[in-house]
């Protein structure tokens, strides 16, 4: 009984790898083709855009206004701070 079993499992270990091999074409073979998979991604894409909710132009140019007004005053108070710091300067070292 138990040289049986014993070519049994033999028979089992040796088929094994074969078995291994067959599965991994089969895996391959499942992959669908480059082609498909970038189309199927454009596609998604796709559909992703459409449920983007883009801002009217109205909001856009009032948004943008309030961008530059912001930049102009944050310049305006950088230049008046170089002005005083670089005047500060000037007098110390006419000072010295």
């Amino acid at each position: 009984m138990a040289d049986i079993e014993k070519k049994n499992l033999e028979k089992d270990t040796a088929s094994a790898p074969a078995e291994k091999a067959k599965k991994a074409d089969k895996v391959k073979s499942d992959k669908p083709s480059a082609f498909k998979r970038m189309a199927a991604w454009f596609r998604s894409c796709k559909s992703e855009m459409k449920k983007i909710v883009w801002a009217n132009p109205k909001s856009v140019l009032k948004n943008s206004v309030m961008v530059i007004a912001v930049i102009a005053v944050v310049a305006i108070a950088v230049g008046l701070l170089d002005f005083v710091f670089t005047q500060g300067i000037t007098g110390l070292n006419n000072i010295i």
